[in-house]
């Protein structure tokens, strides 16, 4: 490296003349490790073979077995935590009053007594969402092609669907059910 003085080198001598040792192991021979180095980041060696030649600065303290244990305890504490305290509708979408929106929408495209989710009421509109076969092939072919029409999707797929349509369409492809919304014009 150049412009670096000798003692922040990154690589170690084993790695720099790797190719003329027995074996042509950079780990044939150890380099010594110096204490007074900042640890450097793993290099690759013109070997293709990546290692640290610098040791921990002086004072850095080395986690204890009960210090690990305790770090993961407290870190699984969080997570747990965190997902526990996670609303249904805020784990299946970050953007909940879109999901809100569509569920107004569902409540009156498909009601429970319409069969809700799975209704297939013989009109040509699949779903909670009342989707129809074009509606389906643009935006959730995948979908289509592993259940069939939409109301044989889970909710979550039917909604994640809708979500597709909204980022092109808005709420424009449910306008009557979108208006008693509040959500077009």
């Amino acid at each position: 490296m150049q412009g670096t003085p000798a003692s922040v080198s990154r690589t170690s001598p084993a790695h720099k003349d790797c190719r003329s040792q027995p074996g042509g192991s950079p780990h044939a021979a150890a380099a010594p490790r110096v204490a007074h180095r900042p640890p450097a980041p793993h290099t690759a060696s013109s070997c293709g073979v990546g290692r640290q030649a610098t040791a921990d600065p002086p004072g850095t303290p080395h986690p204890t077995k009960e210090g690990r244990i305790r770090r993961l305890t407290l870190i699984l504490a969080t997570v747990c935590a965190a997902a526990a305290s996670a609303t249904p509708a805020a784990a299946h979408n970050p953007h909940s009053w879109l999901w809100q929106a569509f569920m107004c929408i569902h409540r009156h495209e498909a009601p429970a007594w319409a069969g809700g989710w799975h209704a297939n009421t013989g009109n040509g509109y699949y779903g909670g969402l009342q989707m129809d076969l074009t509606f389906q092939r643009a935006y959730g072919s995948w979908a289509l092609h592993r259940w069939g029409t939409a109301d044989k999707w889970p909710m979550h797929v039917q909604m994640h669907v809708a979500m597709r349509a909204y980022k092109t369409r808005g709420f424009n492809p449910w306008p009557t059910t979108a208006r008693w919304c509040g959500l077009l014009r």
